[in-house]
């Protein structure tokens, strides 16, 4: 017999200088130590879609590495993936589609 899957998708609109890619990793990184479900396991962070024909990802602490070497931080696309194991293993995705003006 299948279980129930319990999803749940919510969505808003963010202005430019709320929603960037440095607030996306340091909202990654809060995520990672103040959870409430617990620890975070295989935290995963994608940035995509850029001017440069590159996509990060990682580890927040990876991409953060990686981040911090371009000239050009600027992508359309960010999102982080993790498992709370103390949740019975509940997964979480968080995208987000980012405005970077004119390219």
């Amino acid at each position: 017999m299948q279980k129930p899957v319990n999803q749940r998708q919510l969505s808003w609109v963010s202005s430019l200088n709320i929603l960037t890619t440095e607030r996306f990793l340091e909202f990654a990184d809060q995520l990672q130590s103040t959870s409430e479900f617990g620890p975070i396991q295989n935290p995963i962070l994608t940035f995509s879609g850029g001017v440069l024909p590159i996509q990060l990802t990682g580890t927040p602490s990876q991409v953060r590495s990686e981040f911090e070497q371009l000239k050009d931080k600027r992508f359309t696309s960010v999102n982080f993936k993790g498992v709370f194991p103390n949740q019975n293993n509940l997964n979480m995705t968080i995208g987000a589609n980012l405005g970077i003006g004119n390219i």
